[in-house]
């Protein structure tokens, strides 16, 4: 494909070293969100023992993949005051106050009580940290993305953006490892009894990490313009909606696919692996680190490629080899072999990853700077509220229903295609300039 001319971008210079710690404080928030939303994905098989104690298995799991599922209803709410106050007041401010709050919701998930020990208000509580859990992480996403993207020199973009999806693959990792080391040291027992609240304590180390870093960092310098040019939004909320609607339907559509596929393949696949497909939860967790390692490698690459080549080709590519592949990847998945499953899941991990790579630049790309916080966030939680929070729980419903594990593959398939045709309609923005 011929690269089109980049025009240039009116922007205030940045140094190379304010640029590399922009970078990190924008990517290290989606580490703790990731993380905070991972632990509580990898501990299912605990939580709903603990907090579900009357149902039998298959109930208590649907039921705590439902509570998981509650933390995205609240993730557009926050997205709208979050957006608000980053288009308004700064990146930074919005992204600092996002911190502290899931810090605090995590580890006050850590504190819980069980149902063994007060009953139906220990779900009930569970359901109110991760509402809060996600009313904090819904101003997370659109304003780091937009952080990161906007730090990045023009040709860059897509590389940059892509470090930010890294952060996403950190936070899961960590998340496992956390899990599995624990699994080691600690025993099912243990785990069970109280090993499970560590990992939930530990979120607000991350928490407090994160905030010392972002604490200091300038302004974007595209968010810079905007405030020297006098053109920030004074209500960005209805700016988005009235003026930048059809960007708002674009990245819903665009998400689509990300928000089914990343929750399915990076989180899900532990409990469906361990409760579908019957494998030890060790040997889970090693087979959804081993992804992780492949996300981590392959997202910047594509990202990389997608500065020279634009978006729109492996965005396509990704769509069209998952509707391909999905459902022979299940079936080495259900053979119950760790090395068929392995391969299967590290190769349908890949695939993902050409859409992970030049997706955070794709979405920032479609957002005019006076209201990217708004509406990037907006429209992405809106999807990740419908679709990607519920995507654990609608696959492990499917399993059950049908009696055919396969049938799960049929949720992803028809992201994978609703994303296609929005894709294919987008017009390319790789090398357009991002103002």
């Amino acid at each position: 494909m011929q690269k089109a001319a980049m025009a240039p971008e009116s922007i205030p210079a940045v140094k190379p070293a304010n640029r590399v710690r922009a970078i990190f404080a924008g990517t290290v928030g989606n580490v703790l969100e990731w993380y905070d939303f991972a632990i509580y994905a990898f501990l299912v098989p605990t939580i709903s023992k603990l907090f579900f104690a009357e149902q039998n298995q298959a109930t208590a799991v649907l039921l705590t993949l439902a509570v998981f599922g509650s933390g995205f209803v609240a993730r557009p709410l926050g997205a709208i005051v979050f957006g608000h106050l980053g288009d308004r007041y700064g990146r930074r401010t919005a992204l600092s106050a996002v911190m502290v709050l899931m810090g605090v919701a995590t580890f006050c998930m850590g504190l819980l009580p069980t149902y063994a020990s007060v009953g139906l208000l220990a779900p009930i509580l569970l359901v109110l940290l991760r509402l809060l859990q996600g009313f904090a992480s819904g101003g997370e996403w659109g304003g780091s993305a937009s952080f990161v993207v906007e730090y990045a020199e023009a040709n860059r973009r897509g590389l940059f953006g892509s470090l930010h999806i890294t952060g996403v693959a950190a936070g899961f990792l960590v998340g496992a490892g956390v899990i599995t080391i624990l699994n080691s040291l600690l025993g099912a027992d243990a785990m069970l009894a109280w090993g499970w609240r560590i990992p939930l304590f530990l979120g607000i180390v991350v928490a407090g990490i994160g905030l010392w870093i972002r604490r200091d960092m300038d302004e974007t310098p595209t968010f810079s313009r905007v405030v020297q040019s006098g053109e920030v939004a004074s209500a960005p909320i209805k700016d988005t909606f009235v003026h930048n609607s059809r960007a708002v339907v674009e990245v819903f559509g665009v998400t689509v696919f990300h928000a089914i596929s990343s929750w399915v393949f990076l989180v899900y696949i532990v409990t469906y692996l361990s409760v579908v497909a019957k494998l030890p939860l060790g040997s889970a967790l090693a087979i959804n680190i081993w992804g992780l390692v492949v996300t981590l490698i392959v997202t910047p690459l594509i990202g990389y490629l997608s500065d020279r080549f634009g978006r729109r080709p492996f965005l396509i590519a990704s769509c069209v080899l998952t509707v391909i592949c999905i459902i022979p990847a299940f079936q080495a998945l259900n053979t119950g072999d760790y090395n068929k499953a392995l391969m299967a899941h590290c190769m349908m991990t890949a695939i993902i990853c050409l859409y992970f790579g030049p997706l955070p630049a794709t979405l920032v790309e479609l957002m005019p700077t006076n209201v990217r916080y708004s509406g990037l966030s907006i429209a992405y939680n809106m999807a990740h509220a419908i679709l990607g929070g519920f995507a654990p729980f609608i696959a492990q419903l499917l399993a059950t229903w049908t009696g055919n594990p396969i049938s799960t593959t049929y949720f992803v398939i028809a992201g994978a295609v609703v994303s296609l045709i929005v894709v294919l309609r987008l017009r390319e923005t790789a090398f357009s300039p991002l103002n």
